[in-house]
């Protein structure tokens, strides 16, 4: 187990002053199976009244509203994770993580990664044609010595070995397909690419944003269903998640998990974000 002391901080500046401003924030790690989450204190600016409550995947969502004007807006969020992995309580699964979402839905390029994976959990031929190779893949049964983690970790090296890590090519709106097809991405696509194919290979797998020590900045990977329990694996570093990453949201891709968005008036305002994340570990 770890004690991890998080600082999250995000600004927007606006060109021009806006009004009616609304927004919901997904900014705080909750408590769950591999982390309890204390001291949290959130602050916004402009000051406003927030209103908490959790959404369908159990995340904090905060809204609030500004009505004045303001030609910025900022937050911040810090508190304590104790984060332990080796002791992970069991947690029911939704369905739906076994499907497609928007960000997943596979193309030629997504298609053909489940066929090389396909290749590898079963040692079935991958030049076999996709639809064949799932099936294969579905109706073959694992070795005793074989796990859904086992099988995923195989994904995440393929998808690691697909991906170079390149900001600013893609935004939150690129999907798996796009990004695979061109190579090149950041956490949020690698982890999309990872989702997709496990999917397919009948993997349960949820899309996790949260905080990693040293990023900077939020991350993303994946977490797979496997003997009740979930497990997260990170394709941007081809590791499983260990006591250093802090969980902040979860669900079927980055579109459940997006930690801010708002809405406001104004004439032509274009707007400039940034971010800052610190995650350090206290001894306990």
């Amino acid at each position: 187990m770890k004690k991890l002391v998080f600082d999250y901080a995000m600004k927007l500046s606006f060109s021009a002053p806006v009004t009616d401003h609304r927004f919901q924030l997904r900014c705080v790690p909750a408590s769950g199976p591999r982390q309890q989450v204390v001291d949290v204190k959130v602050r916004v600016s402009p000051e406003t009244t927030l209103e908490s409550q959790a959404d369908a995947f159990d995340s904090v969502v905060m809204t609030g509203y500004i009505p004045q004007p303001h030609d910025s807006f900022e937050y911040s969020v810090t508190g304590i994770a104790f984060v332990d992995n080796d002791h992970t309580k069991p947690e029911e699964y939704k369905p739906l993580y076994r499907f497609d979402s928007a960000l997943t839905i596979p193309g030629p390029s997504i298609l053909a990664l489940i066929e090389r994976c396909q290749a590898d959990i079963t040692g079935a031929d991958a030049s076999q044609g996709q639809s064949d190779a799932v099936e294969s893949a579905l109706g073959r049964r694992r070795s005793p010595d074989s796990s859904v983690v086992d099988d995923a970790k195989l994904v995440m090296q393929r998808v690691f070995d697909a991906f170079t890590y390149t900001p600013g090519l893609t935004t939150i709106r690129t999907t798996a397909e796009e990004a695979l097809t061109q190579g090149k991405g950041v956490c949020q696509d690698y982890a999309h690419a990872m989702l997709a194919v496990c999917r397919h290979l009948g993997m349960p797998a949820r899309y996790i944003a949260g905080l990693l020590g040293g990023e900077g900045a939020t991350h993303a990977w994946v977490e797979v269903y496997d003997h009740d329990r979930w497990i997260g694996l990170d394709p941007t570093h081809n590791r499983l998640v260990n006591d250093e990453y802090i969980t902040i949201a979860h669900g079927r891709d980055y579109r459940d998990c997006m930690l801010d968005i708002g809405i406001f008036s104004g004439a032509n305002v274009t707007q400039e974000q940034w971010v800052n994340a610190s995650v350090h570990e206290q001894r306990v």
